[in-house]
């Protein structure tokens, strides 16, 4: 019933007008205002619940203003609540899509499309171009109707003509042209004249960001379907049994990305248990059976591993949080993985899908969860282990309602640095926890904002990853030699390399379109060194040493310019202070702020 109400709007308050008015012959001013008590009421009610939109302000405002005008002159009130009810209804409504853009206010359409997408995608610039565009589209059917209304011709020039603009054009609209125009954009298709050796990335369709490569196969299209008939026939999850099985323990980045994710868990008003695995005493498996034959349901070793299947059998959902280690999992989670085999009987039986399988003993186990993050940049690096867990979840009559995939997690150090993807892969951890508490599973558009690619481009991902290494080795080198070092933060971020090689890793290609040519950066002071960056065919490398031909050369000190790389100072004002010198041509400077920001 409430979805009902709340699909039906505001929209109830006109049938309640024109029944007591022309069924019942009711006074003007009795049918308006009941029909405008009806509308005030559903407006409070859905501006508590949060499902308020601008159509309801568009019919809370023809109301009121027609039930003024009764008051006031009835005679002016009839010619706008009945001889020219459908022109006012409509200019009311073209005022209420058509006024928040003028006030650079957030488009009439994207009240109803927050409905249907995650909160992450919300503030993509995708997201609103479409919004506005269908937002100027609805306002002109609105003004086109109130203008066909006042034509001769009758009732259906007057009201049925304009009200079947909405059903015959602007339902069909709102659904197909979404869709149309990312394809008209090529989101999600490779675009065709991009050069062999700089492949550009698939997009999701919902962000219009770069996603990882293979994700069809790693996040199937029906998972939505498949998870959400699995969750038919199991309890909401209420508690929550974590693993987290890094050997790094809480300094690592699969912590990082666990925190986001329980965040987003805890604001739905359940509480976590977290266990680190690497804390604890879990010895190998050895194959003996002693759990199916000597002592059925009771392993031989003496750890903590029968506590943990105790909490486990209690549990509504299992999340693995485990780091992908040489295409599977740390020693300490496999040790866990295996010693899970005293729960399940020996005998052999048929899984959901016809595969053999073995019987729980008693009981039904949680749904799971895969959380995991990676070095590498492309996500089919995870194939193998989420293959496992695919295998694993059927086996044992559970079910996996969830992959969280982090590739390029040694990245995550710099990650605001890369601006929205960054944002966006960690606002997507926090949606999947709330997802996860209100439907019991995670959307593959959750997913697929997780595994979001902080790079365009693989080979500056490998530039910049290198050059970070060299720098490491560089650091244990240093210190073995017992040299006074910051710390290696510091150290890492106080090199021009590491700064010129992360410029190049998020240079964007669409941004800089036809840009070519070369930077030459001298750079003195206690960093002193000669360092450029190359744009070509679509892509930004980076050199050390001096270039052939730059187009430009910059002769900064070093702190200089790490203050306008970092957004402290600006860089037109520091050339204009003299901070820095400029050789070449400075239209090649200038677009290079306007690529970089800066």
């Amino acid at each position: 019933m409430k979805r009902v109400f709340f699909a039906a709007s505001v929209w109830p308050s006109t049938a309640i007008f024109w029944i007591l008015l022309a069924g019942l012959e009711l006074d003007l001013v009795y049918c308006t205002a009941l029909s405008l008590v009806y509308a005030a009421l559903y407006f409070l009610l859905a501006f508590e619940s949060k499902e308020t939109s601008k159509l309801d302000y568009a019919v809370m405002l023809y109301f009121s203003a027609g039930l003024a005008l009764t008051l006031i002159n009835e005679p002016l009130g009839r010619i706008v609540l009945e001889k020219n009810a459908t022109f006012f209804l409509f200019m009311s409504l073209f005022i209420a899509a058509a006024g928040p853009l003028m006030f650079g206010a957030e488009p009439f359409t994207m009240t109803f499309a927050k409905r249907k997408t995650l909160e992450v995608f919300w503030t993509t610039d995708l997201f609103i171009k479409i919004n506005v565009i269908m937002t100027l589209v609805w306002a002109a059917l609105f003004m086109f109707g109130a203008l066909f209304s006042l034509l001769p011709g009758g009732i259906w020039t007057h009201v049925v003509i304009p009200l079947a603009l909405i059903p015959i054009i602007g339902f069909p609209f709102t659904k197909k042209f979404p869709d149309w125009y990312q394809k008209r954009a090529g989101i999600g298709q490779a675009t065709a004249s991009a050069p062999a050796t700089s492949p550009t990335p698939e997009k999701s369709a919902a962000t219009g960001t770069p996603v990882p490569s293979g994700e069809t196969i790693i996040f199937p299209e029906d998972s939505d379907d498949k998870r959400r008939a699995l969750m038919q026939d199991r309890n909401q999850i209420r508690k929550v049994l974590v693993f987290q099985g890094s050997p790094r323990g809480k300094t690592g980045y699969t912590e990082r990305c666990l925190q986001r994710f329980l965040e987003g868990i805890r604001q739905e008003g359940v509480e976590p248990e977290v266990i680190y695995l690497h804390k604890l005493k879990i010895r190998s498996c050895q194959g003996c059976f002693d759990c199916w034959l000597k002592t059925p349901g009771v392993c031989r070793h003496k750890d903590d591993m029968p506590a943990l299947l105790e909490k486990i059998n209690r549990a509504d959902l299992e999340v693995d949080a485990f780091p992908l280690y040489v295409y599977s999992v740390p020693r300490v989670a496999q040790n866990f993985l295996d010693r899970k085999l005293p729960p399940l009987e020996p005998f052999i039986v048929d899984s959901r899908d016809g595969l053999s399988s073995h019987p729980f003993r008693s009981g039904s186990p949680p749904v799971r969860l895969l959380l995991s993050v990676c070095g590498f940049p492309e996500i089919e690096h995870f194939r193998a282990l989420v293959e496992m867990y695919r295998a694993t979840t059927r086996g044992m009559a559970t079910g996996l309602v969830g992959l969280l995939l982090r590739p390029s997690s040694e990245s995550l150090a710099f990650g605001e640095q890369f601006g929205p993807p960054y944002q966006i892969s960690m606002q997507g951890l926090k949606a999947a926890g709330r997802e996860v508490i209100q439907q019991g599973y995670v959307s593959r558009d959750t997913e697929l904002a997780v595994s979001t690619s902080f790079f365009r481009d693989p080979m500056a991902f490998h530039q910049v990853a290198n050059v970070q290494w060299q720098a490491r080795i560089e650091y244990e080198a240093a210190r073995k030699r017992g040299e006074k070092l910051p710390t290696l933060a510091d150290y890492i971020n106080g090199r021009p390399d590491i700064l010129f090689a992360g410029m190049a890793s998020i240079y964007d290609a669409e941004k800089g379109g036809d840009f070519s040519g070369i930077i030459q950066f001298d750079i003195t002071g206690d960093q002193a060194g000669w360092y450029y960056l190359r744009f070509k065919e679509g892509r930004c490398s980076f050199g050390e040493g001096k270039a052939e031909n730059p187009g430009v050369t910059i002769h900064t000190p070093w702190d200089v310019w790490q203050a306008i790389s970092s957004g402290e100072i600006s860089g037109q004002e520091a050339m204009m202070q003299g901070k820095y010198t400029v050789e070449g041509d400075l239209g090649l400077l200038m677009r290079m702020g306007q690529i970089f920001g800066r």
